[in-house]
């Protein structure tokens, strides 16, 4: 199996490449980052590329033609820079998409957040995959997010011969996580 994973220089991606990487039926595992990796392990890449760069990233993915795509790439830590998170987190994953369809990438995994779903007194208990999202528009993350998550949705309806499995999970800790969160809370 050949692997891209956008921003696989993070803290979610660093960990799913050193697992990827230990699988045997692995061939490859190209990591896209802005950043490289802390570390590298066997059967990976390392290709620095700003998923903001719509034909790079088409051009990585027609290059690695992988089995399975893994966009991860976003901005946690608040830039004070609205645009810069929104052509990330927005754009970017529209460019994601749109060179997965062009390369037929028949697999595709995209984080967005929780936080898509919005803190609502009328959400359902429990919230489902099924639940729409709208996420607090007054919160630009939120707000990124969940338009990347109906980005996403839409890109499966269209494509209803690819897998997209969107995950969205709550904040992540651990060792070695350096972001704002974190320090807010220690």
């Amino acid at each position: 199996m050949r692997y891209l994973i956008t921003g696989g220089s993070g803290y979610i991606g660093t960990r799913l490449v050193d697992r990827l990487s230990r699988r045997e039926d692995t061939e490859k595992v190209v990591i896209c980052d802005v950043a490289p990796p802390r570390t590298f392990v066997p059967k990976t890449e390392f290709e620095r590329l700003d998923v903001r760069n719509a034909e790079g990233v088409r051009a990585l993915v027609e290059r690695v033609r992988p089995d399975v795509l893994v966009h991860l790439a976003f901005i946690l830590n608040p830039s004070h820079d609205e645009k810069l998170m929104y052509d990330v987190d927005v754009n970017g994953t529209h460019n994601v998409l749109d060179a997965a369809a062009r390369a037929g990438t028949g697999q595709l995994l995209v984080t967005t957040s929780a936080v898509a779903y919005g803190a609502f007194a009328d959400n359902p208990v429990p919230l489902t995959e099924d639940d729409p999202v709208r996420g607090v528009p007054d919160f630009s993350y939120a707000r990124d997010k969940t338009e990347s998550d109906r980005i996403c949705q839409l890109w499966a309806a269209q494509h209803p011969d690819r897998v997209m499995t969107i995950v969205r999970p709550c904040i992540v800790f651990g060792p070695n996580v350096d972001n704002y969160l974190v320090r807010l809370w220690t």
